[in-house]
């Protein structure tokens, strides 16, 4: 009775003003569609539901056609940022050499991060820009703590990628318009700035030569006044 009650004082404990928090995670290797690639499906973190998971697993099954699938969450810091931890989860499944075709999603509890990691000749498909694309585009979801709903838009974006089909950019295009704006704003001042150079310059040769006009007259009326006063 003793020790049950040391292990449940243990379950019990708080820590910073909390209670600590247990976790089921999943993971499991889920057969492809005779491909031969891998599904990984690692929910170490417990962020997936049971309505979520089955849609999710469907996705990755559609990319596990042409690569490797693996889907990680995280509560441990096991790295200093989630793509590392991205390259080292790949690597104990298919090595460090990075040449196996890999489509990696990755959710970083401890960091709060999400990533998308790729090798092989699957990096030459979904680049650094898309995959910081369809980042941008579902970190709205983790955002609102729609963990499943963002995993499955994910590789829902990435297997449109695979397939050549485009993705939307709302934040490229963002992007474009407030480098069009700067650009814009960056002309107008050269532009003006240059007139006001030219209007000051032509401003400064009127006034000289008004001066030397003016200066002329002068020594006119002065040698005039000196011819006739006697």
């Amino acid at each position: 009775i003793s020790v049950l009650i040391a292990v449940w004082l243990c379950c019990c404990i708080f820590v910073r003003g909390g209670a600590v928090s247990v976790y089921a995670g999943e993971v499991s290797e889920i057969a492809g569609d005779g491909s031969g690639y891998k599904i990984i499906y690692s929910d170490e973190a417990g962020l997936i539901t049971g309505e979520d998971k089955e849609e999710l697993i469907d996705v990755m099954r559609e990319i596990s056609r042409e690569a490797n699938v693996i889907f990680y969450t995280t509560r441990s810091a096991t790295a200093s940022n989630a793509g590392e931890i991205s390259a080292r989860v790949c690597a104990s499944y298919f090595g460090s050499s990075k040449t196996s075709p890999v489509v990696m999603f990755t959710i970083d509890m401890a960091h709060r991060e999400i990533y998308m990691y790729c090798t092989g000749d699957i990096r030459h498909i979904i680049r650094n820009a898309e995959a910081n694309t369809i980042t941008d585009n579902v970190y709205k979801y983790a955002s609102d703590a729609q963990y499943g709903k963002c995993a499955i838009e994910a590789f829902r974006q990435a297997d449109m990628c695979l397939d050549g089909r485009q993705i939307k950019r709302p934040m490229q295009i963002i992007n474009n318009l407030l480098l069009a704006l700067i650009l814009g704003f960056t002309a107008n001042f050269i532009f003006l700035k240059v007139s006001r150079a030219r209007a000051v310059k032509r401003i400064n040769k009127k006034t000289k030569k008004m001066h030397c006009v003016s200066s002329i007259n002068v020594d006119i009326t002065k040698n005039m006044i000196k011819s006739y006063s006697y």
